[in-house]
């Protein structure tokens, strides 16, 4: 019995340094306008069945925090990258 085929997702959830669960940080494909916000409990999921390079990078970004980039290889999806913890942004 063959494998149904499965949607390339990668799912996660965005947490500050304390752990606790930012609501609203933007998750962006790099080079495209691909993205998603995180939910009320932090998390995420993006379906990346557009892309045909054998991996992207994936841009998180919240106001305060410092942006994080996440390579992430097509092949290997579906996955979970778990938690994301997110670093205070220094103050200029």
């Amino acid at each position: 019995m063959e494998k149904p085929p499965t949607t390339p997702l990668v799912r996660g959830q965005i947490i500050d340094k304390d752990a606790y669960s930012i609501i609203g940080a933007t998750i962006i494909v790099d080079g495209s306008t691909k993205g998603v916000v995180s939910d009320p409990n932090g998390f995420f999921e993006l379906d990346l069945s557009q892309f045909t390079k054998k991996s992207i990078t994936l841009t998180v970004q919240y106001v305060g925090k410092e942006t994080k980039s996440i390579d992430v290889k097509i092949k290997e999806l579906p996955k979970s990258l778990g938690q994301i913890k997110m670093k205070d942004a220094a103050l200029q």
